[in-house]
């Protein structure tokens, strides 16, 4: 018999997105699916009968909500139609933000930090960056404050938690009459059960792109050890600019999605849209170095005007064309499977065991050492966490401080035409039991063989993926 669970972890909804098994519709009339939603609770209600009315944690690891892709308005009615859901099942809602949902740290930080203490007329309060709770046998723990670790800010939660947020107001009612906590947590949530020290997180710090900034200027932003609060106080303005604030902008919004979706789907090319794209931009800052000569007379103005202009012009289209070839690149690796997946910001995504790569493995291990320098030193056995959307169970991740028991809660997108990597990259549900043990709960989906067939006998791209998304449902419908 299974050990009772005390906390359920998943991730990666893309809630709002059209790619999202959640979703229905094509933009911008993207809806909210509740058929898989309804699976989903019920695969929850099975994995916690004979705990009671509710168990006590339901954990959001990250990317719920998608502000690169999808709109707002899709984001959020996608959220609370999905937490009228699962929010009856349980007593605790965590969230832990993603890189897709960052913006909701960013918020929830300017509204408790800037616009209260406005209302209340006080001082503007800096972000506090980093907000990392701890769930143990007798509760959950909380930092002595917002903002520090100690008090002196006397800025206090309230309770239940999270009541003074917008966030809470999307709960159904029956969760905030029965005074439903719903924390945000970022970028971790520590579990201390038994002997077994489990750290929850996303897993965007363990890719360069959201690490880029202290990765680039490792000397120049260093005053000792690197802490959460500054990993994502550096990192934070790229992170906000490139995955919130260019998925919010009407046509540039929709033709960055299509450029990145072809070197994600075609990684050979043709790409049109990103050469277009490229070609404009390299365009812009052609016309804008001038080579044009000074005035001037005699030898030097023919030398001027017959040789260092040319050699000048001719040598800044070589290096603008040289910088949007790199440009390109970098964006293959970031798009596209690696194959030994060592190259300088390749991607997380597709892959079953991305701690395969000592790079990967690096970057990680140093993530999970930032909790061991913490003021309460947290050394983690197990971590959980989701972001590349291809579940794991049982993989190992050597750390300093010895082994760690790692677990991936998969993604529930299917924004892929390929057969096989639409099998590979499917959702799972981590279970954390009393003792600290993590256990995965399968969910239901279908073979790469189903996912080929359809691919066989549907060629239009937009007639696939409309197919594909039928038999995912069929999938989760067929397991209650």
């Amino acid at each position: 018999m299974s050990d009772p669970v005390t906390a359920i972890v998943v991730s990666d909804l893309h809630l709002g997105e059209r790619d999202s098994v959640f979703s229905r519709g094509e933009d911008p009339d993207v809806e909210f699916a509740p058929q898989p939603a309804e699976t989903l609770a019920c695969l929850l209600a099975a994995a916690l009968a004979g705990q009671g009315e509710q168990a006590e944690y339901l954990i959001l690891a990250g990317d719920v909500l998608d502000f690169s892709q999808a709109s707002r308005t899709a984001a959020f009615l996608g959220f609370k139609s999905f937490l009228e859901q699962v929010a009856p099942l349980f007593r605790t809602l965590i969230y832990v933000p993603g890189n897709h949902d960052h913006h909701v740290w960013v918020a929830l930080q300017e509204e408790a930090r800037i616009f209260a203490q406005i209302r209340q007329g006080q001082p503007v309060l800096p972000y506090y960056d980093a907000f990392v709770p701890t769930i143990e046998a007798a509760g959950l723990v909380l930092p002595a404050s917002i903002g520090g670790t100690t008090p002196a800010d006397g800025h206090f939660v309230s309770r239940p938690i999270g009541v003074r947020t917008f966030l809470y107001a999307l709960l159904p009612d029956s969760a905030r009459d029965r005074s439903m906590d719903f924390l945000v947590a970022y970028p971790n949530v520590h579990f201390r059960l038994g002997d077994r020290r489990v750290l929850v997180t996303h897993g965007h710090f363990f890719e360069d792109a959201w690490t880029l900034v202290t990765d680039a200027l490792p000397q120049s932003l260093a005053a000792g050890p690197m802490t959460y609060a500054e990993l994502e106080r550096f990192n934070s303005p790229f992170t906000e600019f490139g995955w919130y604030l260019l998925g919010q902008a009407g046509r540039l919004s929709e033709l960055l999605e299509e450029a990145w979706k072809e070197l994600h789907v075609r990684p050979g090319g043709p790409f049109p849209n990103l050469d277009r794209v490229a070609g404009e931009i390299g365009a812009f800052l052609d016309e804008r170095l001038d080579f044009t000569p000074a005035r001037r007379t005699g030898l030097r103005r023919f030398f001027a005007n017959r040789v260092a202009a040319p050699v000048a012009e001719w040598t800044s289209d070589r290096i603008i064309d040289l910088l949007l070839a790199v440009a390109k690149k970098l964006l293959a690796a970031q798009a596209t499977i690696q194959g030994d997946h060592n190259l300088p910001g390749s991607a997380l995504r597709d892959l079953p065991d991305v701690f395969a790569s000592p790079r990967t493995a690096a970057k990680a291990a140093r993530f999970l050492e930032m909790a061991e320098a913490a003021p309460e030193p947290f050394y983690p056995t197990d971590l959980v966490y989701g972001h590349t959307h291809v579940p794991a169970a049982g993989l190992t991740l050597e750390t300093p401080a010895g082994p760690v028991v790692v677990s991936n809660t998969g993604g529930w997108l299917v924004d892929n035409t390929d057969a096989r990597q639409l099998a590979l990259s499917r959702p799972a549900i981590a279970a954390v039991e009393r003792r600290g043990t993590i256990r995965q709960i399968e969910v239901g989906w279908p073979e790469e063989a189903q996912f080929a067939a359809v691919a066989s006998r549907v060629p239009n791209e937009a007639a696939f993926r409309r197919e594909v998304k039928a038999l995912v449902w069929r999938a989760l419908a067929s397991i209650l």
